[in-house]
C-alpha cells in the first residue's frame, strides 16, 4: 500500500501545498515511529479528557 501511496505523492503534494498543507515523504521506519507517537499522544489526550463514544 505504501508503494501506491508514494506513487501519488507528487500530485497530492501539489494539491496540499496549494491549500496551505505540507507533505512529508518519510522513510518507512520514520513513518512508523511518527504514527506510533501520534497514536500514543492522542490516546493519552482522549483518556485524560474523558472522551467517550456514545
Amino acid at each position: 500500500m505504501r508503494r501506491e501511496i508514494r506513487a501519488t505523492l507528487p500530485e497530492l503534494k501539489v494539491r496540499f501545498e496549494k491549500s496551505g498543507g505540507e507533505v512529508w515523504d518519510l522513510a518507512d521506519d520514520k513513518l512508523d515511529a511518527f504514527v506510533a507517537s501520534e497514536y500514543e499522544s492522542r490516546t493519552k489526550l482522549i483518556r485524560e479528557a474523558g472522551i467517550r463514544l456514545d
